[in-house]
């Protein structure tokens, strides 16, 4: 029986940590859809690099660490969440629309991975 439950904390441990992998991958994925090509070091403004930069070679333990974005376990408390929800109106609203280029809002779904990858295990 001891057995029993020790395989089946394995089998629990590697759900989880699959879990979170497929999170970051999901994350990943909308940084570089949805983010990247407006934050990324070769975007300038004023012949100064954007903040913060994402792209391809994004690290998102980084981006976590990053506590100007990100508060880990507070997505509430978060400017890169917060901003995500912000009336489109909003001049500081994300993703932001340009003269040249209209973006539209992040799905809901999108949003809520954002949300639960800041807010961790």
């Amino acid at each position: 029986m001891k057995r029993f439950f020790s395989v089946l904390l394995l089998l629990a441990l590697a759900a989880r940590l699959h879990g979170d992998a497929a999170l970051d991958a999901r994350v990943l994925k909308i940084f570089d859809d949805k983010c990247a090509d407006c934050h990324s070091p070769t975007k300038h403004k004023n012949d100064k690099p954007k903040k913060p930069a994402l792209d391809g070679a994004i690290d998102l333990a980084e981006l976590r660490a990053n506590a100007k974005a990100v508060h880990p376990g507070d997505a509430a408390s978060s400017r890169l969440y917060k901003v995500l929800l912000l009336d489109r109106s909003d001049k500081d609203s994300m993703p932001h629309s340009t003269k040249s280029q209209a973006r539209d809002p992040l799905p809901p779904e999108e949003i809520a991975a954002i949300k639960a990858w800041i807010n961790g295990p």
